[in-house]
């Protein structure tokens, strides 16, 4: 991520409605399977400014990674102390030592996604899981991606053959943003606000009305209520999924 997207990430994140509805998302299927527990080990990967250690830090211990010196800085400046520079895909973590992976909105950026994912089975202990947030369909690139550092946009069939492929149990599947697909197409492939397609900036932090961020959030909470009541969006900008590494 370029360092002007993770600084603003650092200065928004706590507020900004996509973050704010993805932490829900997780956070829904967190409790659900570890409600209670207090001892979780959880490795965040391309932890970015690091909040989710704060989010979800009641659970465990959350060990945040990332290859970026600035997110490490950032990480810093936001209180965390465990946070180790290290490359997704030689994970300086024993094998099978910990139970749950946040994978959120990383995997795109690693040349070799599989080598990521063949890492997260190792270092999850038997029975543990991972939560992989990526962003979806591949025609929906744009200089959003390229501000992001994103290498790919997964299609779901071919997310889902990596995953059990590497022998994990899709426990969940779902995309969401599905009611925001169509705004996303139109601002990134067609242009429709104004430098949103000059190359190497993303469409995340324009500074739109806060009535605006209102509403989006509320359009994503709506979807997060219906994928909490069991349903599974069929389209979204992005793809979510639950997965397990067998017992």
């Amino acid at each position: 991520m370029d360092l002007a997207e993770t600084r603003q990430l650092f200065e928004q994140e706590k507020t900004h409605w996509w973050y704010r509805s993805r932490k829900e998302l997780v956070g829904h299927f967190l409790a659900r399977h570890y409600a209670g527990r207090t001892d979780l080990r959880i490795l965040d990967l391309a932890c970015a400014c690091g909040m989710n250690a704060h989010y979800f830090g009641h659970y465990g211990r959350v060990v945040g990674i990332d290859l970026s010196w600035d997110s490490l800085r950032f990480c810093i400046a936001n209180g965390l102390s465990s946070v180790v520079r290290a490359d997704a895909e030689v994970l300086p973590v024993r094998d099978a030592s910990v139970e749950a992976v946040l994978a959120l909105d990383c995997l795109e950026h690693f040349p070799e996604d599989g080598r990521a994912l063949d890492e997260i089975r190792r270092v999850l202990a038997p029975g543990g899981r991972a939560f992989v947030n990526v962003p979806a369909y591949p025609a929906l690139w744009s200089s959003h991606d390229e501000a992001f550092h994103h290498v790919r946009r997964y299609s779901r069939s071919g997310l889902l053959d990596q995953l059990r492929q590497r022998g994990f149990l899709v426990e969940r599947e779902t995309f969401w943003s599905m009611t925001l697909l169509p705004g996303a197409y139109l601002v990134r492939k067609l242009g429709f606000l104004r430098g949103s397609r000059a190359r190497g900036h993303s469409d995340f932090f324009l500074g739109i009305p806060s009535w605006v961020e209102k509403c989006l959030y509320c359009v994503e909470r709506i979807e997060i209520d219906l994928i909490e009541r069991g349903w599974t969006l069929p389209m979204g900008v992005n793809l979510f999924c639950v997965i397990r590494k067998p017992a």
